[in-house]
């Protein structure tokens, strides 16, 4: 079993720039700075892509990732999982907060 480092809101929002560049998607973060440093849309992108890009860095991107269609294919998301570096303190993946409502799920499964 993976021993992810806890990553709080805070620290995430430290990293928001090109150069050091951190996202979480779906409770997972990321640190995406060697992708955005090659990605196409700072040589042949519409500035769209930049834009939502550095819109994204250092907060929960998790609805941006998953409004773009592409990101569901399996090559992104394989890229996706090899920047992964921890998990987002107080989100769906932190064990604090898994074993707080895992019980709270199981009464209701069974009411």
């Amino acid at each position: 079993m993976r021993k992810d480092r806890l990553i709080p809101a805070d620290e995430l929002a430290l990293h928001r720039s090109r150069d050091d560049a951190w996202i979480s998607v779906d409770g997972i973060v990321y640190d995406i700075t060697p992708h955005i440093k090659n990605h196409y849309g700072w040589r042949d992108g519409p500035v769209t892509t930049v834009v939502a890009i550095m819109n994204a860095l250092g907060r929960d991107a998790t609805r941006e990732w998953h409004e773009v269609g592409v990101h569901a294919e399996r090559k992104p998301m394989a890229e996706l999982r090899t920047y992964r570096i921890g998990v987002l303190q107080g989100g769906p993946l932190d064990p604090a907060v898994t074993a707080v409502t895992a019980p709270e799920q199981a009464s209701v499964d069974h009411a």
